[in-house]
């Protein structure tokens, strides 16, 4: 998985340098509900796929923000 391009550009989107693995994207990953992950490549902003997936029993807890009252 190690060395994944963008398809349209042909810049690493995942690199491995030493013991660190960065992924290069520009904003946030997404995971659809049938499984693909999506983001947009750093450098040509094309939208992509990448080889990822969440783990199957992993629980992600719904999150609240509140803004409170300014006074």
């Amino acid at each position: 998985m190690i060395g994944v391009r963008c398809p349209s550009c042909k810049n690493k989107i995942i690199q491995k340098t030493g013991d660190i693995t960065r992924i290069r994207t520009d904003g946030p990953l997404e995971f659809t509900s049938d499984g693909q992950c999506r983001a947009k490549c750093h450098w040509c902003k094309q939208l992509i796929q990448l080889p990822l997936q969440l783990k199957e029993n992993l629980t992600i807890p719904a999150e609240r923000f509140v803004i409170p009252e300014k006074s």
